[in-house]
């Protein structure tokens, strides 16, 4: 995919947040690191909230890889 816009993405089996170039799914109410290769289907939903920026890099480095 080319360069996303930060923000929410939803395809009809996860939801995906991306923040700076960096991808994280969350799939069955698990939160995985990922890649934009994965989110074929998916459509923008809406902007990242100040919270979600802040908070995105704890969170992703936490995360498993999927």
């Amino acid at each position: 995919m080319e360069d996303l816009k930060d923000g929410v993405y939803r395809s009809n089996l996860a939801t995906y947040y991306v923040y700076q170039g960096k991808v994280m799914m969350r799939m069955g109410g698990v939160y995985y690191k990922t890649t934009d290769n994965f989110m074929v289907g998916s459509r923008y939903l809406k902007d990242l909230t100040e919270e979600q920026m802040k908070k995105f890099e704890a969170c992703f480095s936490q995360c498993p890889q999927w």
